[in-house]
């Protein structure tokens, strides 16, 4: 599912710790029911053709978080996150990244929905 990742960047995780990491951000984008129902909950399913615009802008940010908590940064910066997301969708998912990341470092937050920016 996130191709560019290779295994120097997993290797201090046992398949179980990465499954569990991967399923966790997946969640906080809001797409581990997508995982679940359209694609069987299959990690390694190819994903070519088989996601929108919104869905493919979600799986870059979980793999951002994944890379961020991977490396322990102490900042995350994040342009326009939510450009290409429903409002409805944007609000749920920046908070979960808020409340993710505050306890970690500094964010610094763009977002691109006027709805979003009450956040």
């Amino acid at each position: 599912m996130i191709t560019d990742i290779d295994e120097g960047e997993t290797k201090q995780y046992n398949n179980y710790e990465l499954e569990s990491l991967v399923w966790y951000f997946l969640g906080l984008v809001h797409m581990d029911d997508f995982v679940h129902n359209d694609l069987n909950s299959n990690l390694d399913e190819p994903l070519e053709n088989k996601l929108s615009g919104g869905q493919k802008t979600r799986l870059l940010l979980a793999r951002a978080l994944f890379r961020t908590h991977q490396r322990q940064s102490l900042m995350l910066i994040l342009d326009e996150p939510d450009k290409g997301l429903p409002a409805e969708t944007t609000v749920p998912i920046i908070e979960n990244i808020i409340n993710w990341y505050r306890p970690k470092g500094i964010l610094f937050l763009t977002l691109y929905t006027e709805k979003a920016h009450t956040l």
